[in-house]
């Protein structure tokens, strides 16, 4: 039996009712709601010479008004707008009370877009964004021939766009664990679920780990996600090439998580974070130096 029904399964309560000890289930919770429309260009309208981007990603999350806004260019001349908030701060579900809402942000280039844009469909929104990871690889009671695939075993908070890239992964490692051992060796849970948890380390922390940065949130705080917390805004920032193509790379499942700690990406990273603050240093009034000076100097 394969459980792919989602990050709603209802696995636990079937090994419930059949007297099998379920596994551990590990909750973060980020308090994340979103709403979501769809676009199009207004036909009198043109995509002015002077909007260099064609993507749009705003984050301002302070305690006082934490939210995201972004807006995605899709197939057929259509856009997806996503306003985002986080700390139970969440976006309007209504049609006339998101647009009053985003224009009230006070953003330029999001009141820009709306004057130039209708909307083609309803708004969509969604409360249900906590990460869940039912960790199988350490059941101690497995189920021969039951598997637990992809979101039925470990969920994302959707803002991070990784579910369904994660899903066909877990279902590749999958096939090539039912190749290796075939559908009916009692074996194939033992060996499958351990390769799925090691995969699912790279999206759960950067869902996870990001969403326990805001005040509100809920969950474990792992000392790996506090370093990966504080690394990880060193990689965004680094201006080397090859490190962002890496944290690419490794965003979209291309290359493991522990290739953004290989030495030539840290050496990188760690130079350019020193350089920064070299520079913040020099940067600093001349008074303020004076003044922390020693008397004697």
């Amino acid at each position: 039996m394969v459980d792919a029904s989602g990050a709603h399964s209802k696995g636990k309560e079937w090994l419930q009712q059949l007297d099998i000890g379920v596994p551990e289930d590990e909750v973060v919770e980020g308090y994340t709601g979103y709403s979501s429309q769809w676009f199009t260009m207004a036909s009198d309208q043109a995509w002015p010479s002077e909007w260099w981007w064609k993507v749009l990603f705003v984050r301002i999350a302070t305690p006082e008004r934490p939210y995201f806004i972004g807006l995605f260019p899709i197939e057929n001349q259509r856009w997806l707008l996503s306003y985002i908030g986080v700390n139970k701060s969440y976006p309007p579900r209504g049609e006339a009370d998101f647009i009053s809402a985003l224009e009230q942000l006070g953003i330029p280039a999001v009141r820009k877009i709306l004057r130039r844009m209708v909307p083609i469909s309803p708004v969509y929104s969604g409360r249900a964004t906590r990460n869940r990871w039912r960790h199988y690889e350490r059941w101690r009671t497995p189920l021969g021939r039951f598997i637990a695939l992809a979101d039925a075993a470990c969920s994302f908070n959707p803002r991070f766009g990784q579910g369904m890239s994660a899903a066909t992964v877990s279902a590749r490692l999958l096939q090539q664990c039912l190749v290796k051992y075939g559908v009916a060796d009692s074996r194939l849970p033992r060996a499958f679920f351990p390769a799925q948890a090691h995969f699912q380390q790279t999206p759960w922390l950067f869902a996870a780990a990001d969403d326990l940065r805001l005040p509100m949130s809920e969950g474990h705080l792992s000392l790996s996600m506090r370093l990966f917390n504080w690394y990880r805004p060193q990689l965004v920032t680094c201006p080397d090439p090859e490190v962002s193509a890496r944290l690419g790379q490794v965003t979209q499942f291309l290359q493991p998580m522990s290739s953004l700690f290989a030495p030539q990406i840290v050496s990188r990273v760690l130079v350019a974070s020193t350089g920064r603050r070299i520079r913040a240093i020099g940067q600093k009034p001349a008074s303020r130096c004076v003044a922390a000076m020693p008397t004697d100097a």
